[in-house]
């Protein structure tokens, strides 16, 4: 008998200044709706690599998975997933170069993304929290898991300076 282990994947919130870069997916699943960089993490990688490597793939920017910090692990049990989403600033807002995975990009406050045409609306609490640690310049690392179609997350808030490892 097999075991049905669930498939790990990976977000990226790439910031600049209260803007979040958004792409419209070029590919199912969800083609055409507004989502944030991510894919599957590969058998070869670390989350922080496939972040690195599905940014790469999808917006063309470089970005040394060092330099990729986390910020949510969610488990979506009902489709045998689970997301590691991560968050990168810049300093500058920078043109984005499509690809067949990312057919438009936009740089997005809170007030003009596209929540509408979004491609998973089940997170909208969450793309709305992260707005507010961007704003605040304070952020968390949430874990949490989706039940009844509700995101049930515990926060764990960083400090300055924390985590910090050498």
């Amino acid at each position: 008998m097999g075991y049905s282990n669930p498939t790990p994947l990976v977000a990226v919130f790439v910031c600049c200044g209260d803007k979040i870069l958004w792409i419209r997916r070029g590919i199912e699943p969800q083609k055409g709706r507004w989502a944030f960089p991510g894919g599957f993490v590969e058998s070869d990688e670390t989350p922080q690599e496939a972040a690195s490597r599905e940014l790469q793939e999808e917006t063309a920017l470089v970005v040394p998975a060092e330099l990729i910090q986390p910020v949510s692990i969610s488990s979506f049990t009902h489709m045998h997933q689970i997301w590691l989403t991560f968050r990168y600033h810049l300093d500058e807002c920078q043109p984005i170069q499509l690809t067949p995975e990312a057919v438009e990009a936009s740089w997005f406050t809170e007030e003009d993304v596209p929540l509408s045409d979004k491609a998973y609306p089940d997170t909208e609490e969450q793309v709305r929290e992260f707005y507010s640690w961007l704003r605040k310049g304070e952020f968390a690392i949430r874990i949490g898991f989706q039940k009844a179609r509700r995101m049930h997350y515990q926060k764990f808030f960083l400090r300055a300076g924390y985590p910090s490892r050498d």
